[in-house]
C-alpha cells in the first residue's frame, strides 16, 4: 500500500487545501488574517477575565450588573451610533483604524496615566487602605482612635 520510494514529497499546503479551498494567491492574505483573528480573540478573552476579576476582588460580585447596566450599555450604544455615523463616510480600511484608535489610547492611558497613578484615582474611605500612610496619620492623629 505505501511504497518508500514515491518521488513525490510530502506538500503541507495540498493537505490544507483538500480541507480548506484557498487559492494560492490568497494564503498570505488567509494566514494574516487567521493570525489577526486569533490575536483579537485572546485579547478578548484576557481582558474580559482580568475585568472580572479585578472587579469581583475590589468592588463584589454584585457591581457586576450596576457596571453592565450603566457602564457597558451606554458605551455599547454610543460605539455603535457612532460606527454606523462612520461607516457612511470612511471606506472599510479607514473605518476599521478609526473603531482601534479609542482602544488604543485607552489602553496606553491605563499603562502609563491610570495604573500608576490608581492609589491617587481610588477612592478609599478615611482610615481605610492598609498602607503604611495610615498607619502614619493614625498616629501623628490626636484624639482616640
Amino acid at each position: 500500500i505505501f511504497s518508500g520510494t514515491s518521488s513525490s514529497s510530502f506538500n503541507p499546503f495540498k493537505s490544507i487545501s483538500d480541507f480548506l479551498p484557498i487559492l494560492q494567491s490568497e494564503r498570505s492574505q488567509f494566514l494574516a488574517m487567521s493570525t489577526m483573528m486569533f490575536l483579537f480573540i485572546y485579547v478578548f478573552t484576557t481582558v474580559r477575565d482580568t475585568k472580572d476579576s479585578l472587579v469581583v476582588s475590589n468592588c463584589g460580585a454584585e457591581s457586576i450588573p450596576f457596571l453592565k447596566l450603566y457602564g457597558v450599555m451606554p458605551c455599547a450604544v454610543l460605539f455603535i451610533v457612532t460606527y454606523s455615523k462612520l461607516s457612511n463616510v470612511l471606506g472599510r480600511e479607514a473605518l476599521f483604524y478609526v473603531s482601534l484608535v479609542p482602544f488604543f489610547v485607552f489602553y496606553v492611558m491605563f499603562a502609563y496615566v491610570l495604573y500608576p497613578n490608581r492609589d491617587a484615582i481610588h477612592f478609599l474611605p478615611k482610615g481605610v487602605g492598609g498602607g503604611a500612610g495610615d498607619a502614619a496619620a493614625a498616629a501623628a492623629a490626636p484624639g482616640p482612635l
